[in-house]
């Protein structure tokens, strides 16, 4: 396949990202499932279908200086690849410009060819912000709205809020074994290229059809660690509530941890069929229950050793492996995001016996989300107080706050604080 044909895949996907709202991954996941496309095709398109995703706010700051007037949104696709091809990629910039052009003639889109012709040969020398305007110039070297860099640079200052929204990790999936499948040293027998993690591996998508799909699951590092901070202060024999659990990795990688009786929940019925079908995969033993988060069920009043609330956030911890998370994310979102979190907590303090513990977790780094939530919380249930998680390198900070960070640990920004009801 030539690399024009692959621009007209990446394009039509990104159309329907960008116009019609469809879910990226979601996307890319047809475009690949093509029986025709090679691995070098599928590696190519991806690679430039994200990469488009990932910069679309650096490339809308370039393309709102080259252009007079803003494009129509056909248009602007285009522009977003072909700035993109320009400045990130390896490409070489006439390969880039005329592979554009072509398709901007293919597309029906001939009379703004020499137009789109312009802007490429322009972009290339287009500056950056000045860096005396350091919100913008971070929003643009990150490629982060400007609201996201100036809370950024609030919660962390300049240079660790660059540093982190900058950090680069790696891109292969990350893996957990199901160890009562498969051992590390089956595994390594099996699949020989591999990154280990400290509890998982790294592995290209091309391992998965090496091993039996109730041998392993895809699931971050952070994600890993966020459950061995709930394991450290959860005894055997407990009961647990996780009620926000979907798709259920936590719950079930907690339920290969140690002998609990697990309750996991969440709000809608079909991602509810998705933790009982994950669970089931993967042998773990526990109860589903569709139930919100934010109504109190009176059933379960004081009737839970560990309550896990791993809400719903922003996400922004994860921007690095979901690019697509910032493109309908806004700045109001925030506060309507920490009042649901602060309503699941309240609500779910109510469910732990005395003595219990209750996990508050998030994958987004913004201490409106984190840090405030839990002084909130505090603030108004006196009878809970922070308490550190051991957890084999992993650092908690001075309030016992676990804080997982790009730059610093090599993983998705991640949350995690245990709040200990006292008796």
């Amino acid at each position: 396949m030539t690399s024009l044909q692959r621009q007209k895949i990446v394009y039509d996907a990104l159309c329907k990202v960008y116009r019609e709202g469809a879910y990226s991954q979601i996307q890319l996941d047809e475009v690949l499932s093509n029986e025709e496309l090679t691995k070098e095709d599928k590696a190519s398109i991806t690679a430039m279908f994200y990469g488009v995703i990932e910069k679309d706010t650096a490339l809308t700051y370039f393309i709102n200086e080259l252009c007079d007037k803003k494009p129509k949104p056909a248009i602007a696709v285009l522009l977003k690849m072909g700035i993109y091809g320009v400045r990130y990629s390896s490409s070489p910039l006439y390969a880039v410009i005329d592979n554009t052009v072509t398709l901007c003639k293919d597309i029906g889109k001939k009379e703004v060819s020499g137009f789109v012709n312009a802007v490429l040969r322009k972009s290339e020398k287009c500056p950056m912000p000045d860096k005396s305007n350091k919100t913008l110039y971070l929003s643009v070297l990150a490629s982060v709205p400007e609201w996201l860099a100036k809370a950024m640079i609030k919660d962390y200052g300049e240079e660790r809020a660059t540093a982190i929204l900058t950090a680069k990790l790696l891109t292969d999936t990350h893996i957990r074994l199901n160890y009562d499948k498969i051992t590390d040293e089956e595994f390594e027998k099996k699949v020989t290229t591999f990154t280990k993690s400290k509890y998982g591996y790294y592995v290209k998508p091309e391992v998965f059809k090496k091993l039996k799909p109730d041998e392993f699951t895809p699931m971050s590092l952070a994600s890993m660690i966020a459950t061995q901070c709930y394991r450290s202060l959860i005894k055997d024999g407990a009961k647990v509530l996780d009620t926000c659990s979907a798709p259920g990795g936590k719950a079930v990688y907690l339920s290969s941890l140690g002998n609990f009786d697990i309750t996991a929940c969440d709000v809608h019925s079909h991602r509810v069929e998705l933790i009982g079908k994950y669970a089931k995969r993967m042998g773990a033993n526990l109860s589903v229950v569709q139930n919100d988060a934010t109504v109190l069920k009176e059933d379960w009043l004081d009737g839970f050793d560990a309550v896990i609330c791993d809400t719903p956030c922003s996400g922004i911890g994860v921007i690095s492996s979901k690019p697509d998370v910032l493109l309908n994310r806004k700045e109001e979102d925030i506060a309507e995001l920490a009042k649901l979190q602060l309503k699941i907590l309240n609500t779910s303090a109510k469910y732990l016996k005395k003595d219990g513990t209750l996990f508050y977790s998030t994958c987004t780094v913004l201490r409106r989300e984190n840090d405030n939530v839990v002084k909130n919380f505090i603030a108004s249930n006196p009878d809970f107080e922070v308490v550190k998680t051991e957890v084999d390198g992993v650092n908690c900070d001075k309030r016992n706050y676990v804080r997982l960070l790009p730059d610093v640990d090599g993983t998705d920004g991640f949350f995690v604080v245990a709040l200990k009801r006292k008796q």
